[in-house]
C-alpha cells in the first residue's frame, strides 16, 4: 500500500494475510475511519490499551446493536428479541456498576483453582472426541474436536444435563455467524434471534429447577446470589448464561485449532514441542499473540474524544485492532515470527483483553487449549496436514478463524 490509499478490509487477500495492511495502518493512519465498517479502527498497542483502560469514555454496553441498526427499516420491528438481548446487557455487554456485580459473582466459577478442578472432566471429553477417529487415521480437527469441546464444557459448568448439551453448539454457531457476518443480512439476524430466544427459554427452565434443587454449578451460584441480595434480575442471569456460552465457544475453538495449525505450519516448532511437551504452554501463549482468536473488540464512544489528532464523536463505534496491536513492533520483538522458544518472560499480548473486561473465561480457555493440544500431540503420532490441504482463513474481521483443519496421522486402536 502507498500513502493516501484506503485499505480494503473486505478483500480476500486481507483476510488471508492482514499483517501488511495492519503494519501500514499502524505507521500511516493508526486511528483510521473505515467507511466499510462505519467505525474507527485503532491499530497501535498503546492506543488499544488506552481504550481498554478507559471504560468511562468507551462503553461496552450495547456494542452489538450497531450491527442491527444498519439493517433495513422494514426489518426493525421483527428484531425485537435480539435488540432487547443486546440492550439489557448481561456480563459481556454491560458497563459498571451492573458489570461489576455480575463479574464478581461469576468470577468464582472461573478462578484458577476452580477451573483446575474440572481438568479430569475436560480430559475425558477430549479423549472421547479423539477416540472416535483413532482407527481412521484422519480427522477434521475443528469439526471433530475444537468446535464441540467448548460448548460441552461450558454446558457442563452451567449444569445442563448431558442429553441437552448437543444443542448448545448449534445455538453458539447461529450467534457467531451473526457477530461475524460481513455484510449482515436480515436472515442471519433472525436466525441468531431464534437461537437467543431458544437459549433464554432453556435457561429459564433450568434456573427454575435450580431454585428448588441446588447443584454445584454456575447457574446455582447465580440463583443463590439472586436470593441473597445481589440484586441480579432473572434477565441478567439468563443473559449471563447465554453470554458465557457465546463468548467461550469461538475463542476457545480457535485457540485450539490455531495452535495446532501454527505448529503444523512450522515443522521445526512442532518437533521442538514433541521433544519437550512442556512447551505446549509456550505454543499456546505464542499463538495467542501471533494468531489470537479475538481479532477485534468493539466499543462505543460515550462522548467526543480526541485520539492522535482524530475526532471521535459520541456514539461512534470504535474497533480495537487486537490482532494488529499484538503485532506492534513498538512492543513486541519479531512480532511476525512464530517462535515457541522465545525467552521465558511475560508475554504482554492482549488476546484476552485487559482491565475490567479482561476475559473472565481465560483460565478455562487456557485449560481446554492445553489439554486439547497436548492430547492431540500425544495421541496422534505422525500428525500432519492431510494431503492436499492448505490453511485458509475465514473472511471475517471479528475473529481469526480457519475454515477447516483436516489432518492425518498413524491409525491406532482405542485403549480400553
Amino acid at each position: 500500500m502507498s500513502t493516501g490509499q484506503t485499505p480494503d478490509l473486505r478483500a480476500d487477500a486481507f483476510y488471508q494475510n492482514p499483517w501488511p495492511v495492519y503494519a501500514w495502518l499502524r505507521e500511516h493512519d493508526p486511528v483510521h475511519w473505515s467507511e466499510q465498517f462505519g467505525a474507527w479502527i485503532v491499530t497501535r498497542f498503546d492506543d488499544v490499551m488506552a481504550i481498554m483502560r478507559d471504560p468511562d469514555r468507551f462503553s461496552n454496553a450495547g456494542r452489538q446493536l450497531e450491527l442491527l441498526e444498519r439493517l433495513p427499516a422494514d426489518a426493525q420491528d421483527r428484531l425485537g428479541p435480539i435488540k432487547e438481548f443486546y440492550r439489557q446487557g448481561g456480563l459481556i455487554n454491560s458497563d459498571p456498576p451492573a458489570h461489576t456485580r455480575l463479574r464478581r459473582l461469576v468470577q468464582r466459577a472461573f478462578t484458577l483453582s476452580a477451573v483446575e478442578r474440572i481438568r479430569p472432566r475436560v480430559q475425558a471429553m477430549v479423549d472421547a472426541l479423539i477416540d472416535r477417529h483413532l482407527a481412521t487415521g484422519c480427522m477434521e480437527l475443528i469439526r471433530d474436536l475444537a468446535k464441540p469441546l467448548p460448548s460441552q464444557v461450558i454446558a457442563a459448568m452451567l449444569g445442563a444435563p448431558e442429553k441437552d448439551r448437543p444443542q448448545f453448539g448449534g445455538w453458539a454457531d447461529q450467534i457467531s455467524r451473526y457477530l461475524g457476518a460481513q455484510p449482515l443480512t436480515v436472515e442471519i439476524a433472525l436466525q441468531a434471534q431464534d437461537a437467543i430466544v431458544q437459549m433464554r427459554d432453556y435457561f429459564r427452565g433450568l434456573l427454575q429447577q435450580r431454585r428448588h434443587n441446588r447443584q454445584q454449578d454456575v447457574l446455582t451460584a447465580m440463583a443463590e446470589a439472586d436470593e441473597t441480595g445481589d440484586v441480579l434480575t432473572e434477565q441478567q442471569i439468563l443473559a449471563s448464561c447465554q453470554n458465557l456460552l457465546i463468548a467461550g465457544q469461538d475463542t476457545t475453538q480457535q485457540l485450539i485449532a490455531n495452535t495446532i495449525a501454527m505448529l503444523l505450519a512450522h515443522p521445526d516448532q512442532l518437533q521442538a514441542v514433541l521433544a519437550n511437551p512442556t512447551l505446549v504452554q509456550a505454543a499456546i501463549e505464542e499463538t495467542l499473540c501471533f494468531e489470537g482468536s479475538a481479532h477485534i473488540i468493539r466499543r462505543r464512544a460515550r462522548w467526543d474524544v480526541e485520539l492522535r489528532g482524530k475526532s471521535i464523536r459520541a456514539g461512534q463505534p470504535v474497533i480495537m485492532g487486537v490482532g494488529a496491536a499484538n503485532h506492534d513492533p513498538a512492543l513486541f520483538d519479531r512480532p511476525d515470527e512464530f517462535d515457541t522458544r522465545r525467552p521465558a518472560e511475560p508475554n504482554r499480548h492482549i488476546a484476552f483483553g485487559y482491565g475490567i473486561h479482561y476475559c473472565i473465561g481465560a483460565p478455562l480457555a487456557w485449560l481446554e487449549g492445553e489439554v486439547a493440544v497436548a492430547t492431540v500431540l500425544r495421541r496422534l503420532p505422525g500428525l500432519r496436514l492431510a494431503d492436499g490441504a492448505t490453511l485458509r482463513w475465514k473472511n471475517v474481521i471479528v475473529e481469526r478463524a480457519l475454515e477447516q483443519l483436516p489432518v492425518a496421522f498413524t491409525p491406532s486402536k482405542v485403549k480400553s
